[in-house]
């Protein structure tokens, strides 16, 4: 069946997402908490991209570290130009810092104090 050229690119951008969506997945393997949240929102990306199509263009994939922790710093992503916003984070839960506020430009969140 011959599609118009739009359909065809849009079902190839489709598929294409869909298979950079299901690499990661692959690559991933479940050791905390951080990692089973991003399975959650690789699997919310691939449905929001479906149903939005060119409308999507900004989300939030957690910055995981090696085991499966969150990273101090979380962003998130946007298709159409820089992060949209970041903000500092606990490496074990996820849950924004209290008293943080939205990170500006290039900073770094201090290192979390752990007792």
């Amino acid at each position: 069946m011959n599609l118009p050229s739009e359909y065809q690119d849009f079902a190839e951008g489709h598929e294409s997402i869909k298979a950079k969506v299901n690499a990661i997945r692959g690559k991933l393997v479940q050791q905390g908490p951080c990692h089973i949240e991003l399975h959650a929102a690789l699997d919310m990306i691939a449905s929001s991209q479906q149903e939005l199509g060119d409308k999507f263009t900004t989300f939030y994939l957690p910055n995981c570290d090696k085991h499966g922790f969150y990273k101090a710093k979380q962003c998130e992503s946007s298709l159409v130009g820089p992060p949209a916003r970041c903000w500092c984070v606990s490496s074990w839960n996820g849950k924004k810092l209290p008293g943080s506020s939205d990170l500006l430009g290039d900073a770094e969140c201090q290192q979390e104090v752990t007792q």
